[in-house]
C-alpha cells in the first residue's frame, strides 16, 4: 500500500515529535511510506493533491481537527479537479488538543495505538457537510455560528502556546461574553418558507461538539442530514445557561432551544456573522450549507 503521511507538526502544543518515530516505524511495515509536514490549510490541500497524483491510496492526517479539515478538502478539490484519479482513503491519528472527531469515531486518543489499529480499519463512506458562500468549504464535524464562532475567531495563537488550546479558549470565551453583542439571523430549512430565528447555532454532523459534549446529539456521520441546535436567547445570562445546558446535557428541554434537521439550510443576516468550522475560523458571513451523503471514504473503526 502506498501511504502518504501527513504531520502538523505544530498540533498539540508540538507532541507530534514525541510520537513520530513509532508512527512511522509502524506505517512502514509491509507499506510503501512518505511523510511530508504542514503547517497551514492550504499547504496541507497541497500535499493532499500532489499526492494523489502521485498514485498515493491512502492519506493518513495526524494533527488536530484542523488538519484533518484541511486533508479532507484536499481530497474533495481533487475529486473535482482530478477526475481521471482515483479516490483515496483517508485515516486520522489525533495529535490535537480537542481530537473532537476522534472522540466521536472511537479512534483512540493515544497516537500510537490510533497508528497500530488503523490499518486494521473498514473503508466507511462519510456524509460531509458543503459551504456553498462564498467559496467552496467542506467539513466532518461542526460548524459554529455567533458565539462559539467569535471565540474562536479571538483566540490568541500566543495565549494558546502558553496556556494550551482548552484554557486559551476558555479565557477568551469569558473575555467575548462580557462584552458580547450578538446580531440576529435566521435558518431556512430545505424548501420550507419559515424562518428560524436565534443568535447562536450549532451546525452538527456528528453529536460532538468541542470534546465530549454532544451539542447535536442525534447527528451521525451517515444518516444524510444536517442537524442544527439553535439558541434563541442573547442575554449573557441565558449563553451562560445554555453553557450549563450542554454541560449537563439538558439544553434540547430549554423553551428557548430549538433542534432542526434538513439537507440544505441557509443563513440570513442583515449583518456580518463569524464561522468557525471544525474548530477553526471560516469566514465572516451569512452562510449555505448542504449535506454531502457518503461524500468521503475513510479509515474508521
Amino acid at each position: 500500500m502506498r501511504i502518504k503521511l501527513i504531520v502538523n507538526f505544530t498540533a498539540g502544543r508540538k507532541k507530534v515529535n514525541k510520537y513520530l518515530p513509532e508512527i512511522e516505524k509502524t506505517l512502514c511495515a509491509e507499506n510503501h511510506l512518505s511523510i511530508s509536514s504542514t503547517g497551514t490549510i492550504g499547504e496541507t490541500i497541497d500535499l493532499v493533491l500532489n499526492s494523489i497524483k502521485e498514485d498515493f491510496n491512502l492519506i493518513i492526517a495526524a494533527g488536530g481537527d484542523g488538519t484533518l479539515n484541511a486533508a479532507i478538502n484536499g481530497i474533495m478539490k481533487a475529486k473535482s479537479t482530478l477526475t481521471n484519479k482515483p479516490n483515496p482513503s483517508l485515516g486520522f491519528i489525533p495529535l490535537g488538543v480537542s481530537n473532537v472527531f476522534a472522540l466521536e469515531a472511537g479512534i483512540p486518543l493515544n497516537p500510537i495505538k490510533a497508528c497500530h489499529d488503523i490499518l486494521k480499519y473498514k473503508i466507511k463512506k462519510a456524509d460531509l457537510v458543503k459551504i456553498k458562500e462564498p467559496f467552496t468549504r467542506y467539513f466532518i464535524s461542526m460548524a459554529g455560528i455567533g458565539f462559539d464562532a467569535q471565540v474562536v475567531k479571538s483566540v490568541k495563537p500566543q495565549l494558546k502556546r502558553i496556556v494550551g488550546g482548552k484554557l486559551a479558549h476558555i479565557l477568551t470565551g469569558i473575555f467575548i461574553l462580557i462584552k458580547y453583542n450578538p446580531y440576529k439571523f435566521s435558518i431556512l430549512c430545505d424548501t420550507e418558507t419559515v424562518k428560524h430565528t436565534g443568535y447562536f447555532a450549532v451546525i452538527g454532523n456528528i453529536k460532538s461538539y468541542g470534546g465530549r459534549f454532544n451539542v447535536t446529539p442525534y447527528a451521525n456521520l451517515d444518516d444524510g442530514l444536517l442537524h442544527v441546535c439553535l439558541f434563541k436567547g442573547k442575554r449573557r445570562r441565558d449563553i451562560l445557561r445554555y453553557i450549563w445546558g450542554i454541560l449537563s446535557r439538558c439544553h434540547l428541554s430549554f423553551n428557548d432551544v430549538e433542534y432542526l434537521k434538513a439537507k440544505n439550510i441557509k443563513i440570513e443576516s442583515s449583518n456580518k456573522l463569524w464561522v468557525q468550522i471544525d474548530g477553526e475560523a471560516f469566514q465572516e458571513s451569512p452562510s449555505e450549507f448542504e449535506i454531502c451523503p457518503e461524500a468521503i471514504n475513510m479509515l474508521l473503526p
